[in-house]
């Protein structure tokens, strides 16, 4: 199953990185998917994630 994602995976790094070269924009991408910059939000969570009804809001299926 995974490898009919990989041609289009290759496709995203190549256009992600601007690099032609296969191998080094495939591990310029696993690189950059690895890094710190993609787990870190720059941005506040907005109130209705972090107030004291969050928790309650993300863990039924109506979310309220």
């Amino acid at each position: 199953m995974l490898k009919e994602f990989y041609p289009k995976v290759i496709s995203i790094a190549k256009e992600v990185s601007g690099m032609s070269n296969e191998s080094q924009a495939v591990a310029w991408f696993k690189s950059y998917i690895n890094s710190s910059v993609m787990y870190f939000n720059q941005d506040p969570f907005p109130a209705n994630e972090s107030d004291e009804m969050a928790h309650h809001k993300c863990s039924n299926r109506k979310g309220t």
